[in-house]
């Protein structure tokens, strides 16, 4: 399942804000497809670390949630250590449903900014598929060809597809820009692209509060330093 590490890639550098929530909320886990295990809540402090584990049950597992948290959490299942639920923490409680045969269309419910977060997964999931296949076809090519014609081919595929996915996000930033998913996804532009000016661009198309969220805040101190 190592594909599904990038899930965690893309957001492992968005965590360690901590917010303080006025009372306790859940997160409640209903999966199918998969046998009773551990459950484990992470978060991420220039590494991934434990805060909390559960017994799946049936397929049903609970984390009761204190009141200080990071802005996003990790739920992770004993024995698929390289696959995460990425959750995004607010003030309600959050609900994560699906077959884990189809772990791409795990679901994530309950909040505002996970189900926004959820709908744009399922705009760009047939692109995230096609993007997938063909970096497997890359990873296959002979390296001592790196010029060949076939390579040529998948890397611009590589390219055009990864395109569509950037113009879906951005495109929802513009439809959504009081969502923290839309913050979520400013943040992840700021760590991933080297053009200020397109992230500052996505940053000035959020409201006020958007702006003003863990993601978006710490992640424009850490550009502001260098790091």
């Amino acid at each position: 399942m190592s594909k599904y590490l990038c899930i965690i890639t893309l957001c492992v550098a968005l965590a360690g804000a901590v917010s303080c929530r006025s009372e306790h909320f859940h997160i409640r886990g209903n999966i199918t497809g998969l046998n009773d295990c551990e459950v484990y809540l992470k978060v991420y402090e220039r590494a991934l670390r434990t805060i909390d584990s559960t017994r799946m049950t049936d397929g049903r597992f609970v984390f009761d949630m204190p009141p200080i948290l990071p802005d996003m959490v990790y739920v992770s299942f004993e024995g698929y250590e390289d696959f995460f639920v990425p959750v995004i923490i607010e003030d309600h409680n959050i609900y994560i449903s699906g077959n884990f045969n189809y772990p791409d269309a795990m679901e994530v419910t309950g909040s505002p900014a996970n189900e926004d977060f959820s709908r744009l997964k399922d705009q760009v999931r047939w692109h995230e598929i096609q993007l997938g296949a063909v970096e497997l076809e890359l990873s296959r090519e002979d390296w001592r060809e790196q010029d060949s014609t076939e390579r040529r081919r998948l890397e611009r595929a590589r390219d055009s597809i990864s395109n569509l996915v950037a113009t879906a996000q951005a495109r929802f930033v513009r439809a959504n820009p009081a969502s923290l998913a839309s913050a979520f996804l400013v943040a992840r532009q700021l760590t991933d692209s080297t053009d200020r000016r397109t992230a500052d661009s996505l940053i000035r198309q959020l409201d006020t509060t958007a702006v003003r969220s863990a993601f978006v805040d710490r992640l424009r101190r850490q550009r502001a330093y260098g790091r």
